[in-house]
């Protein structure tokens, strides 16, 4: 009986003996970002990135050491990224370059610091950037996107929207604007009358109609063909050098009456002045000079 009595004591005290101190802190696993990018090919794009990345060589990326990430490119990789979820741990990312994937959607909502966002060649069929207000540059060109809203971009100095399912686009809050390139849509009017410091406008394969470039002092590059086009005043942007307005219907009959600050006898080597055949008839460009 002693002797049970005393192994008995013996396994009690064995057991409080392996209880941990409650005031001992409870050491929680490391959290690793890269387990949570699900997509392998941009996993393995990030472990590519670790010898950077991994600031004390644990071979993790902590949270910590995923807001120290500035810029991702993840570019025309030999086996295409489907998915970016997990571009949220990476909270002050400034440059995400994503072109020529699979991607059919892109959440970026979280990367709140984001200045340049270039998506070109994917599948996306939206883009939603109203979370990021600090956007300056925005390139999602050859996507199958139906609408675009960049009202709260308005730090936007570059846009190529080109090549997409566009019917309309509003830039008329985007004061910042000196690129504008959205041509291959299905545009039917274009609104610059706000972008007052717009140099480039490249706009051609619309349905635009008409264009008010009145407002457009600063600009240098114009290319408007293949619209709908029935005449062109650009008598007050005579800091252009370069103007391509061919494939327009013009008048219907023979000319594309263009209103500038020259003539026929003053076309600059870089103006559109050779005919084109729009509706089975020959259509000449006709510099007429404002009065």
């Amino acid at each position: 009986m002693k002797k049970i009595i005393y192994l008995l004591a013996v396994a009690t005290i064995a057991v409080a003996g392996c209880k941990k101190d409650p005031k001992e802190p409870v050491v929680e696993p490391e959290t690793d970002v890269l387990q949570m990018i699900p997509d392998p090919a941009f996993r393995a794009y990030c472990n590519e990135q670790m010898g950077t990345w991994d600031t004390n060589k644990n071979g993790k990326l902590s949270p910590e050491e995923s807001a120290q990430v500035t810029e991702i490119r993840v570019r025309s990789l030999s086996v295409k990224i489907v998915s970016l979820e997990g571009i949220q741990h990476f909270p002050n990312l400034r440059f995400l370059e994503c072109h020529s994937s699979e991607l059919t959607s892109i959440d970026v909502s979280k990367n709140t610091a984001l200045t340049t966002l270039i998506c070109y060649n994917g599948k996306l069929t939206e883009l939603n950037v109203s979370n990021n207000v600090a956007l300056e540059g925005l390139g999602c060109g050859n996507n199958p996107i139906t609408s675009l809203d960049i009202s709260r971009n308005t730090s936007l100095t570059w846009l190529r929207c080109y090549e997409n399912l566009l019917t309309e686009l509003d830039v008329s809050k985007n004061t910042a604007l000196t690129q504008l390139t959205c041509y291959g849509n299905q545009l039917t009017e274009l609104d610059v009358s706000e972008n007052t410091v717009l140099e480039f406008l490249v706009c051609y394969d619309n349905l635009i109609t008409s264009i008010d470039l009145s407002k457009n002092a600063a600009l240098g590059y114009l290319t408007c063909y293949s619209n709908q086009l029935t005449s062109l005043d650009i008598s007050g942007n005579t800091a252009l050098v370069s103007l391509t307005c061919w494939g327009n219907p013009g008048d219907g009959v023979s000319k594309f009456p263009v209103t500038a600050w020259f003539d026929n006898t003053e076309i600059p080597s870089d103006f559109s002045s050779s005919s084109w055949e729009s509706d089975g008839k020959n259509i000449t460009p006709d510099y007429r000079r404002a009065n």
